[in-house]
């Protein structure tokens, strides 16, 4: 585990949210940004929780406070990160491994490969 550029890592997830089709079937990185949003609301015990994942889902848009739910469960995963709890990402959920394994070097090398297609 290695820990991520928080505003780059809520900016992944509002595009995964606001992209993803008005019909059929969600891509991938659009359910993985709701889940990441669900634990995020969780987290934060967020009052309006399921008003803001709705939001998010039926209208494809990450609100304010959905942004700070999830900045706030990042930063404080980030410490668990950087003190050496890596575990503590797991024991919110498995989908966030995905976030903190791509590091900010991993992110710039997919970046800069992409460039070359």
């Amino acid at each position: 585990m290695q820990a991520v550029e928080v505003d780059d890592a809520v900016a992944r997830i509002a595009r995964s949210i606001n992209e993803h089709p008005a019909q059929g079937f969600l891509p991938d990185e659009s359910v993985e940004g709701l889940d990441v949003l669900y634990h995020a609301l969780v987290f934060a015990e967020a009052a309006e929780a399921l008003s803001i994942w709705r939001t998010a889902l039926w209208d494809r848009t990450l609100t304010a406070e959905g942004r700070a739910a999830v900045t706030r469960m990042l930063d404080f995963l980030n410490g668990e990160v950087q003190a050496g709890r890596g575990e503590a990402v797991s024991a919110v959920c498995d989908c966030l491994t995905a976030i903190f394994s791509t590091g900010p070097s991993r992110e710039r090398d997919q970046v800069a490969s992409a460039g070359k297609r």
